[in-house]
């Protein structure tokens, strides 16, 4: 093949396409992991291997016997369980979801054929057993202390999740940064297989935000099952409580701000404020105030502002077309003047200074840690030539350094990714380590916290200290990282070492020629040791800790299969460097084809960030430089002089220097390769880099263009002095001098010899596209020849897709001497067909009807399990009861002779489930009787629970008298139990130990509602509390120690089904209550072509797919949503159904925005800038004017944000002119803020509010019904609940949120007196009566139970015109009805109305970055009337990235628009108001203007737009008038 057909070939892909692509059909890498089961107090562990064509094989390590063999026989296994009935069950695919061994290892527990199974070893004997026997799945862990990352991992494999909840859960892949990536909701009680990869980590979250389940996904574990046994304790209100505000001394006596520049202490009983300082101004403030945690001292910095010079990008252009935009940034660049801080410190009792001769800092804000008597904190000069360790005294003010290190280059302290460790590690208070490189080796150092002086070095050597893995405090050692200390082996490899405090002792406790990670066994006594090369697939040892002895070798991992198929590993290779005596280090990277007889031209991928080094050294399977090896080019990769992971001489060589880049190594290196392979043509190198590495490709063919002929820049930093401060003055130094000229790509620009391309995006906000263009500007003065790529939108990038392949046909023109292929030719070679295509098998799969009747039972089971949570409650037994039946007998009553064979099979299985319902709640049932012995205090326990539930009124001195009692019965029968235990059915025993548990904690959770909340329940009830607490407890402890762990046939096992004549005489003992709905409707009509195709798109799409280790791209999502928009010309629109018709405009409608949003992302427009904050502390991310007009033609709305705002000032003026009225009528005349103050005032007594709540609801639902407004369904008005809101949530929501669970804001008695007084006046009787409707019926909680029930599908087009915009409408509506008849609640319903119209002006003003978040609070508290707090609550949730753009603004404008509709079709008299509304209900989301014309039945056309001005300007104006 030609250069040039291969050019065809491969350049019209980018890298990742390519990759992907490949990687997707290339054949199996096998064993490159080894996921432990360790059992026996680590005696054994157990690991499946995935072997090829699907099959695997159980493997078991006797440790003790240091020996690696078969778990079991699996032919043996294969047989018995076929004779069982599994089918498909062979010795090579043995169906074995979970497994677990007996701690002797001679009998297993697995499970097989939705069965779980008992097997002896010895004689492979089968039988039937229990879930319980398996424990709790190896793959469902605990959720540690802070988030934990995914690992990188090459090994694919598919999870599924299986919710045994009552609720659903969103399910969450935590990525390698520790961030959480929604992969969307997974319904009660279904599954869902999910593509991921081995070692990646997943989280399940209810909807209140609860983590209740953790996964980390194996290739030895298919099944995820959420089952809330892993739910995290709640914490106690009684605890350590919500800490303080910053402002707040830690003892709760004193507040200080900064008012003028100057610091202010205020007592806070008093009120007395004091001014501390008098110094500052408007220039030269106070700030950062620290409290020490004695509150004896305040600690202040004065700072003296820095420059706040800008840089500025043009985008030429912009989506809505027009003129062209300037972005506008503040960009330090070095030798700008920096924020100077210096310290101050308070004495809060004299409130007088204390003198302090602290130095000020001028690079970066302290970071302050309270230790004692001191408050210590880092402080690096600017410039990084001394690094300090400042402890001040808090009583004296005097200043001392615990560590002071200088150097002639540089200290590295910014920029630390490839350093693994801070300068400062904490071992306690008394002790820390220092990591420094003072001996010429990055090493720790032991020092005494408290003397500041050095107790000795800990690691010394040649050789440096990658990472601290763990400090053993008792043991006085030290677990790390090290590379370097290996001879013969790659210096960059990292090993795994243990060392004492004092030095003695290091361990190695890992051996192999690679790079190294370990996994410790539970005991920590031994440790899986997986090492790698680039050039070595993955090896797995076991090794002892105690001294890092062998214990066996696991695996090796083979990619025979791959190397067959043409796959070709790099090669490493090391060379000696400049000075003929540093080693240089590597890899060569061949076509697949190499000919060593041929010539080969070279590309060196560079980038010598001095912050890293940047050559790979673990096993990947992607093959990163596919494309250019396709093209008949050798890549190379290699770390030169001046870049870290080697000596400190080694880095030294970038200082002042960054023009080396460690070229003459590189060179060096190249040369020696050449002369062991003559197919390496060093006369024909070319070089590539982007950002530092773009410098380094220019600097190449200006400083050495003997040897690199062609280069391509991407996005450089072609000048040190107009990149960023940070990370240049860490490199080359402070102040700026002539060596920044000398390393400069500009000043140098007429050296350039051989051919230079320069690639650059408009709007890079990382590296100024300046730099680019300025280099081009000397250049063209220098007359010298060069390509320039700018492209439009582009931010910092390589070019993407487009750069990527001019890139590649830039060197096959200047090293290849090719022409290029003209790619503007009609008939140039067709672009590959794209990786990813819509899954039609899988849209037809979808069309099963039986899905729809499925889905309406987990609804409706699910809100009646919520409600009824306790299922010792014979109340639950009973409903859940009649609710099965009803259902079994509607199924068993339908004739399912026209449904097909998968429906039908669909339909069993459904009624199998029913079924299976109905069997476990009689067994409840039995067991409620049959442990009445044990549980004497369940009656009790159960009453409280189910009174609460049903919103009774508690009494709390009642209600203390039956914890009281509670506790007597538990201690009663503890005692009665305690000697007898042993000769009762362990069963049983086991039976009540799980239902005490359940109790206890619906207990606990009775409990946790009142307390805190309702003063005279705390004061009564808080002891008895704590007592049966206590008492439960220990009777729990007492069963489950009577409990022994299960024996040979001890377990029966659970009832999954009944007899007819059991299920019979059940169904007649419970009587349906005609909760399930008649099938023929659900299961008659087909299931539409395109609702098929929805489902299966939000199940595939929505930020769930990525490659390999990665999240989409912007350019990959755009992929996957131009494949489904392009799927829709597959359908003739004309012959859709109406229903279709809309199912198809709507998802146009979404495919469009998700693509024209991916769009703006790539080009960076989406947002104004980064997320930032002003002095009200909130923080906000604006997105601009273009972001708002996509938004808008999303939401099918034809205005403006100025006609939005206009539209906000409209209806204000309405709200304003209406409170006037209701003032007046108050006796406040025109003073509306004294009308609403006296409102406020009229709020109920702590403890009264979930009363009133619930009183509200009822108002609103007889309103409703009286006045036939709609149709409200039993079980939806049967099944909403309620919680109190925590303090913690009440700093975000300071208002009660609703849905089908309202939770109520209200004081605690851990606030502080000011914050109760504010959540009392914000959460008053008429605020409540204006939005309790809004929060439950008819607003959140029945549009969630219709969403569910109805078009679930449509749920993708979630919107808040129509989520928020429904539940104000009713505001509205019911304004207009005169319910509320009271002036004061009038004034309620209007308060809220003009909060709305504000959040359009405030809301839409700061993202067209015309507000700040403190100008928004000013403008609620100034034109809404709300307390400062609350309003500073409520701008916080709508400006951060939680909410889309316009959520705040669909409140009022779906109102109006709904109230608009209304008018149309209702007071025309088309519609009746029942029938207008649930004709919206039944619809499901939808853009508000699509339900207009799904009512009036208008006619649709594929390219469908609604054209409906709802907003009549002038009869607003004359309205307000």
């Amino acid at each position: 093949m030609s250069f040039t057909a291969r050019l065809r070939f491969a350049a019209v892909g980018c890298l990742l396409l390519l990759a992907a692509t490949a990687l997707a059909q290339r054949p199996a890498a096998l064993k490159l992991e080894v996921r432990p089961h360790w059992f026996a107090d680590d005696a054994f562990c157990w690991y499946k291997n995935n072997l090829a064509d699907g099959q695997s094989e159980y493997v078991l390590v006797d440790v003790e016997q240091s020996q690696r063999r078969p778990a079991f026989d699996h032919a043996k296994l294969a047989s018995a369980l076929v004779t069982a009935g599994v089918k498909n069950a062979t010795a090579e695919k043995l169906p074995i979801e979970r497994l677990r061994f007996q701690d002797d290892a001679q009998r297993i527990f697995f499970r097989a054929g939705d069965k779980t199974w008992n097997c002896d070893l010895a004689t492979y004997e089968l039988i039937e057993s229990s879930g319980d026997e398996l424990g709790a799945d190896r793959q469902e862990t605990e959720r540690p202390n802070g988030r934990v990352p995914s690992g990188p991992s090459v090994v694919s494999m598919e999870l599924t999740f299986r919710n045994q909840l009552d609720e659903p859960v969103e399910l969450f892949w935590i990525d390698p940064s520790g961030k959480p990536a929604s992969y969307g909701k997974l319904p009660a009680g279904q599954q869902r297989q999910q593509h991921t990869y081995a070692g990646h980590v997943w989280e399940a979250r209810t909807a209140r935000g609860d983590v209740v389940a953790i996964f980390k996904a194996a290739g030895d574990a298919t099944t995820a099952t959420i089952d809330g046994n892993r739910r995290p304790a709640r914490p106690s209100r009684r605890g350590s409580g919500p800490r303080p505000p910053r402002d707040r001394s830690p003892d709760g006596k004193w507040s200080s701000i900064v008012r003028d520049g100057n610091i202010i202490l205020r007592n806070i009983e008093s009120g007395e404020e004091t001014a501390l300082t008098s110094d500052g101004n408007s220039q030269v403030s106070y700030g950062q105030l620290q409290w020490s945690p004695d509150s004896q001292t305040l600690v202040a910095m004065k700072i003296t502002p820095g420059d706040r010079h800008e840089v500025h990008r043009i985008e030429s252009s912009p989506k809505e077309a027009g003129r062209a935009k300037l972005h506008t940034d503040l960009y330090p660049l070095p030798g700008d003047k920096f924020d100077a801080f210096e310290p101050h410190l308070f004495d809060v009792a004299k409130k007088e200074e204390i003198p302090c001769d602290a130095e000020v800092a001028d690079f970066g804000a302290p970071r302050l840690r309270f230790r004692g008597d001191s408050v210590i904190y880092e402080q690096v000069d600017r410039g990084h030539q001394r690094f300090r360790l400042v402890d001040i005294n808090l009583r004296t003010g005097s200043v001392r350094n615990l560590v002071d290190e200088k150097s002639k280059t540089f200290i590295w302290t910014i920029h630390t990714e490839g350093q693994g460790l801070r300068p400062i590690t904490w071992i306690n208070d008394d002790e820390f380590l220092y990591c420094s490189e003072q001996d010429g080796w990055r090493h720790l150092y032991l020092y005494d916290a408290a003397s500041g002086e050095l107790k000795n070095q800990v690691t010394r050597g040649e050789w440096i200290v990658r990472g601290i893995d763990r400090i053993d405090q008792e043991a006085r050692q030290i677990w790390f990282q090290a590379s370097g200390m290996n001879a013969g082996e790659d210096p960059y490899f990292i090993h795994h070492y243990r060392i004492n405090f004092d030095g003695t002792g290091l361990t190695a406790l890992t051996a192999g020629n690679g790079t190294h990670e370990v996994e410790y066994s539970p005991t920590g006594k031994y440790l899986i040791d997986r090492y790698s090369r680039v050039d070595m697939p993955p090896k797995h040892d076991l090794r002892r800790v105690s001294d890092g002895s062998l214990v066996c070798e696991l695996e090796t991992g083979d990619i025979s299969a791959l190397t067959d198929d043409g796959y070709r590993l790099p090669e490493v290779f090391m060379a000696k460097g400049r000075d003929g005596k540093t080693e240089i280090w590597g890899n060569i990277h061949r076509p697949r084809d190499y000919d060593p007889s041929k010539k080969y031209p070279i590309i060196e991928d560079i980038y010598a960030g001095p912050h890293d080094y940047h050559t790979p050294k673990k096993f990947s399977l992607g093959e990163r430089y596919r494309d250019l090896n396709e093209l008949g080019f050798v890549v190379v990769k290699l770390d030169g002089m001046g870049t870290a992971g080697r000596s400190k001489a080694f880095h030294d060589v970038c200082f002042q220097n960054l023009k080396d880049a460690g070229f003459p190594d590189r060179i060096a290196w190249m040369k020696a390769a050449a002369a062991k392979d003559p197919g390496l043509d060093v006369s024909r190198v070319g070089i590539y880099g982007t950002s530092a590495g773009g410098q380094n490709a220019a600097a190449a063919v200006l400083f050495h263009p003997d040897f690199y002929k062609a280069a391509v820049a991407s996005c450089g930093c072609h000048d040190n002095r107009m990149d960023k401060a940070s990370w240049n003055e860490q490199w080359m130094g402070y102040p700026v001098g002539p060596h920044y000229s000398a390393c400069s790509n500009i000043d140098n620009a007429a050296r350039l010899e051989g051919a230079l391309m320069l690639i650059v995006g408009e709007m890079d906000n990382n590296v100024p596209p300046e730099s680019t263009l300025r280099f081009a500007d000397a250049l063209i003065k220098a007359d010298k020849d060069f390509d320039l790529l700018v492209i439009p939108g582009l931010g910092h990038s390589d070019g993407g897709s487009y750069g990527r392949r001019r890139r590649n046909q830039f060197f096959v023109e200047h090293l290849l001497d090719e022409k290029r292929p003209d790619y503007n030719s009609k008939n140039k070679t067709p672009e590959p067909e794209p990786t990813y295509q819509v899954d039609w098998d899988r849209i037809e799969t979808a069309k099963n009807r039986v899905y729809r009747l499925t889905e309406r039972f987990r609804s409706d089971e699910g809100s009646l399990r919520r409600r009824y949570s306790l299922r010792e409650s014979p109340a639950r037994q009973e409903r859940m009861l009649a609710f099965y039946s009803d259902w079994l007998t509607k199924i068993d009553g339908y004739d399912a002779t026209e449904l097909t064979d998968a429906e039908k099979e669909s339909l069993s299985y459904l009624r199998g489930d029913v079924v299976t319902c109905i069997a476990l709640v009689a067994k409840d049932q039995r067991q409620t009787t049959e442990l009445t012995e044990f549980l004497p205090f369940a009656p009790q326990i159960v009453q409280l629970v189910e009174a609460r539930q049903a919103f009774e009124k508690l009494d709390p001195q009642v209600a203390a008298a039956e914890v009281v009692l509670i506790a007597d019965q538990t201690e009663e029968v503890r005692k009665q139990l305690a000697d007898k235990l042993s000769t009762l059915d362990p069963q049983q025993v086991a039976a009540a130990s799980r239902q005490a548990d359940r109790l206890k904690a619906a207990l606990q959770e009775w409990y946790q509602f009142y307390d805190g909340y309702d003063p005279l329940f705390t004061w009564w009830a808080k002891q008895p509390m704590a007592d049966a607490d206590a008492k439960l407890t220990a009777y729990i402890e007492l069963l489950k120690s009577a409990t022994p762990e299960p024996k040979e046939n001890d377990r029966r096992p659970e009832p999954t089904t009944l007899e007819d004549d059991a299920l019979k005489a059940l169904i007649a003992a419970n009587p349906a209550k005609n909760d399930a709905p008649a099938v023929d409707p659900l299961l008659t009509p087909p299931v539409g072509k395109l609702e098929a195709a929805i489902r299966i798109y939000r199940e595939e799409t929505a930020g769930r797919r990525r490659r390999r280790d990665q999240q989409l791209t912007e350019s990959e999502r755009s992929e996957i949503i131009a494949a489904w928009r392009d799927s829709l010309a597959k359908y003739d629109f004309a012959k859709l159904s109406h229903d279709e018709q809309i199912d198809y405009v709507l998802f146009k409608n979404e495919l469009d925005y998700q693509f024209k949003l991916s769009q703006l992302k790539q080009r960076g427009a989406d947002t104004l800038g980064s997320e930032s904050t002003d002095e009200s502390g909130i923080k906000g991310t604006p997105v601009g004017r273009e972001r708002l007009l996509l938004e808008l033609e999303h939401e099918m709305i034809p205005y403006s944000p100025e006609q939005l705002m206009e539209i906000a000032e409209q209806e204000y003026a309405w709200c304003r002119a209406e409170i006037l009225k209701a003032s007046r009528e108050l006796g406040c005349g025109d003073d509306w803020k004294a009308a609403v103050e006296k409102v406020k005032r009229m709020h109920v007594a702590p403890g009264e509010q979930p009363q009133l709540i619930k009183m509200l609801s009822d108002e609103a639902i007889a309103y409703l019904k009286e006045h036939e407004l709609m149709t409200i369904p039993p079980l939806a008005e049967e099944t909403w609940r309620m919680e109190m809101m925590t303090p913690e949530r009440q700093l975000v929501n300071p208002f009660f949120t609703g849905g089908e669970v309202i939770s109520v804001s209200f004081p605690t008695d851990t606030m502080t007196h000011y914050d109760k007084l504010q959540s009392l006046r914000g959460n008053n009787i008429p605020f409540a009566r204006a939005t309790v409707h809004h929060e439950l019926i008819p607003g959140h909680h029945m549009q969630g139970f219709m969403n569910d029930r109805y078009h679930a599908y449509r749920e993708l087009f979630r919107t808040p015109f129509w989520l928020e915009g429904w539940a104000l409408y009713w505001e509205m509506l019911l304004y207009d009805h005169g319910f509320p008849a009271r002036p004061e609640d009038r004034i309620g319903f209007l308060v809220w109305r003009s909060h709305r119209c504000a959040r359009i002006t405030f809301s839409l003003g700061f993202h067209l970055g015309k507000l700040t978040p403190q100008q928004c609070v000013d403008l609620l508290v100034a034109r809404v009337g709300f307390e400062p707090k609350n309003a500073a609550a409520e701008v916080r949730r709508s400006v951060g990235t939680s909410y889309p753009p316009l959520y705040q603004a669909g409140y009022m404008l779906g109102g109006l628009q709904f109230r608009s509709l209304h008018r149309q079709l209702v007071e025309s008299g088309q519609m009746s108001d029942r029938d207008f509304h649930d004709a919206i209900m039944h619809q499901n989301f939808a853009p508000v203007s699509m339900v207009r014309d799904i009512l009036m039945q208008k006619e649709l056309t594929a390219d469908y737009r609604p054209a409906w001005n709802y907003y009549e300007f002038k009869k607003a104006e004359t309205a307000a008038n």
